[in-house]
């Protein structure tokens, strides 16, 4: 009886991770699912199943996911910072919601279709990339964002395209799945183009990067590296191809370029431009950080120093602009601004948690793709936070959150019951 309960459970949280990747161009789906996953976990692990040990890997992650939510409130008790309301809370509840997935997840031993989630992974990045070059060239939209906004789109493609890519370099995968997961990583990466998202292209980037060296690392046979080497090849040449013959493409990547112009108006005391801005939101967030360094400035506190804080970051923009719920365009700056070294601890250490599970697990098991997934993502995530907070934002970071959750369980059960690969 309660093993036919947690089929059907493991088939049913099978079909709601499909839908998270299936649905990601949509803003607001990643909560959805993530309450829906609450939800059927919660019956499950009261009525049919109790809670099993978790393993000291992923209580580290949980305990990490906690404590960004509980690191935002010491500051809030300062300057009756409730009585201007609890939107703070919104983002860093889902690293609470996290949390408790990890536990129940895991802790009930319920098992994920691994070849379905995969294989949707797959059809999402077709998916998101047609909508991507419809958006782009039948409505001529000259920075994509399906339906959920530009930076969200791009960062979605990105994770998606890091994991169809860890599919495509699994070694023993047959040529239909080598064509159909490369052909995924092509549509991603066009997702990512077309909405013209600099630091999320660079983080994919990086993050492929961590992924061609770990899966040679990981792999010492020179035969096997040899063929990772030829797959990293062709990655390249085919993605210069459509760099080169597309128009489209071409005329995208060209907001690259934007940079030195940036930076040339910049230094010609003109900020209102992409990295301009940026420059003065930093300048902002580490006046704030002196002010205070511990527990960070709640919004009612940004709020009635703003002046303050406007004289001493010697910031250019008018003080009256200043958004009191506003993030400052990089992860570390933004979570010190707003919660303090106490909140930078919580950040570090769940990239620390996520990262150390991640390897362990990839030693254990070499063709442990979900492992190879998470590593990929978490490089990304650190990398994209340096011109951005994808971790902070709403969207953005509560698509991390349950793929996260649903890679670490895929990951874990790699390692007890030796599932291998995508399919």
């Amino acid at each position: 009886m309660s093993l036919r309960y947690s089929n059907k459970i493991g088939l049913f949280l099978t079909l709601l991770s499909c839908g998270v990747y299936l649905f990601s161009s949509i803003k607001g789906s990643p909560q959805v699912f993530s309450v829906l996953f609450l939800l059927a976990l919660l019956v499950y692990s009261r009525f049919f199943q109790k809670l099993d040990s978790i393993p000291k890997e992923i209580k580290f992650i949980a305990y990490a996911f906690a404590g960004i939510f509980f690191t935002t409130f010491p500051n809030m008790f300062v300057n009756d910072s409730f009585s201007y309301g609890l939107r703070i809370f919104n983002m860093p509840l889902g690293y609470l919601v996290g949390a408790f997935l990890l536990v129940l997840l895991i802790g009930s031993r319920i098992i994920l279709n691994q070849k379905i989630i995969f294989y949707m992974i797959g059809v999402a990045c077709f998916v998101n990339g047609l909508i991507a070059v419809f958006q782009k060239v039948f409505l001529d939209i000259d920075r994509v964002g399906g339906f959920s906004g530009i930076s969200e789109f791009g960062n979605v493609g990105s994770v998606l395209g890091l994991c169809a890519l860890a599919c495509f370099l699994r070694l023993n995968s047959s040529l239909k799945e080598k064509i159909f997961f490369g052909m995924a990583v092509i549509f991603a990466i066009i997702v990512m183009i077309f909405s013209e998202t600099r630091g999320v292209i660079l983080g994919f980037v990086v993050g492929s990067i961590a992924l061609f060296i770990l899966f040679i690392l990981f792999n010492s046979n020179k035969h096997i590296r040899l063929k990772l080497l030829k797959k990293i090849i062709f990655f390249i040449v085919i993605g210069g191809v459509v760099l080169a013959f597309v128009p489209q493409v071409r005329s995208s990547m060209a907001r690259f370029y934007q940079a030195n112009s940036d930076i040339k108006e910049y230094k010609e005391n003109n900020y209102n431009t992409s990295l301009g801005l940026r420059f003065e939101m930093w300048k902002e967030a580490i006046a704030i950080i002196k002010l205070s360094p511990i527990i960070g400035l709640s919004p009612k506190s940004i709020c009635d120093r703003k002046y303050e804080i406007n004289r001493l970051a010697k910031s250019d923009r008018d003080p009256k602009t200043l958004n009191c719920y506003g993030r400052y365009h990089n992860e570390i700056l933004n979570t010190l601004a707003r919660k303090g070294i106490l909140g930078l601890l919580a950040l570090l250490a769940t990239w620390l948690s996520i990262g150390i599970f991640s390897i362990k697990a990839i030693q254990k098991r070499k063709g442990n793709i979900p492992a190879y997934m998470m590593m990929g993502i978490l490089v990304y995530y650190i990398v994209s936070g340096g011109s951005g907070e994808p971790m902070s934002a709403f969207m953005d970071g509560n698509f991390f959150i349950i793929t996260m959750v649903i890679l670490s369980s895929l990951a874990y059960w790699g390692i007890k019951k030796g599932q291998e690969g995508c399919c």
